[in-house]
């Protein structure tokens, strides 16, 4: 079952919305916690989705946090991810 947990949004500079949704996966005894990335607007809905990065919910909400801050659209959203944990993997 999949159940959105934590979402953020906000309006870009060309007046689209983007939506960071956090969300769990799994049962009871094992959960694991993804992100959805939409960009919403009049002429263009785009969406995507990454499962089960880690068990660890303040982590994921920390990447949403940081999407957020930077405004990260669904076009770099992977990429910015991939580099996010790369970055504090590598610190320690």
């Amino acid at each position: 079952m999949i159940k959105n947990i934590y979402m953020l949004n906000q309006k870009n500079s060309l007046g689209r919305v983007i939506e960071y949704n956090l969300y769990e996966s799994g049962d009871i005894s094992e959960k694991y916690y993804g992100i959805q990335v939409k960009l919403i607007s009049d002429k263009v809905k785009e969406e995507i989705k990454i499962e089960n990065i880690s068990c660890d919910i303040n982590f994921v909400m920390n990447i949403i946090d940081y999407l957020y801050e930077n405004a990260v659209d669904t076009v770099h959203c992977k990429d910015i991810i991939e580099d996010y944990i790369l970055l504090l993997e590598n610190k320690e």
